[in-house]
């Protein structure tokens, strides 16, 4: 048994090998330091600007997500009828818009976030959404951090009054979820995204 430890300590001190150790174990740190190597997403969250101009949604397909451009829309509501039996009443016109969460005022529940088209654009989410969407939430061994928090790619749907976005939406819109928060941007521009919060009904 000796014997075999002082073969192996031989090993692990060979010049070489401690050069491989010493690299990967820079190479871990370096990774936990900044999170992951996406340049743009480092760059933001070190100095809350992409260094290169470079917005990390940039190249994203708006007609695959059914996202538009926030200068595009009308800069007053526009409305919808709708009807069942007999009944008919209006509604907003529902769009989506994305980008980067630059700020937040909790006080007012309101967000700031950077769009590919480099606007920044004020969320006005309700007071009920606005708390969802902050908390951070845990079941057993399940973290789910804050939505809102600076440097998270967000997919928002609302609609545009002057040069705020009013957060909303119908159960009868095709956006199913007012925020969903973009996990990843794939090499090929696809998008990872999260509908829903972590629940015990998910789980």
């Amino acid at each position: 048994m000796k014997q075999d430890m002082d073969s192996l300590k031989d090993i692990l001190n060979q010049p070489n090998v401690i050069e491989d150790f010493n690299k990967r174990m820079l190479q871990s740190n370096y990774i936990d330091m900044i999170g992951e190597e996406n340049v743009n997403k480092w760059s933001f969250d070190s100095v809350s600007f992409y260094a290169n101009g470079k917005h990390e949604l940039d190249g994203i397909d708006f007609n695959e997500y059914n996202i538009s451009h926030f200068e595009d829309l009308p800069e007053e509501p526009r409305f919808i009828e709708k009807s069942y039996g007999k009944r008919t009443w209006k509604q907003y016109e529902i769009s989506r818009i994305c980008g980067t969460v630059l700020d937040r005022k909790d006080n007012n529940h309101l967000v700031d976030i950077l769009t590919p088209d480099n606007e920044v654009v004020t969320l006005n989410i309700p007071q009920g959404q606005y708390g969802y969407y902050k908390q951070t939430i845990v079941i057993d061994d399940e973290k789910d951090e804050n939505w809102l928090k600076r440097g998270n790619l967000l997919l928002v749907s609302g609609y545009r009054r002057g040069e705020a976005f009013f957060v909303k939406k119908y159960k009868n819109s095709i956006f199913q979820h007012s925020i969903v928060l973009v996990e990843k941007v794939n090499e090929d521009k696809t998008l990872n995204l999260k509908l829903e919060r972590l629940s015990e009904e998910n789980d």
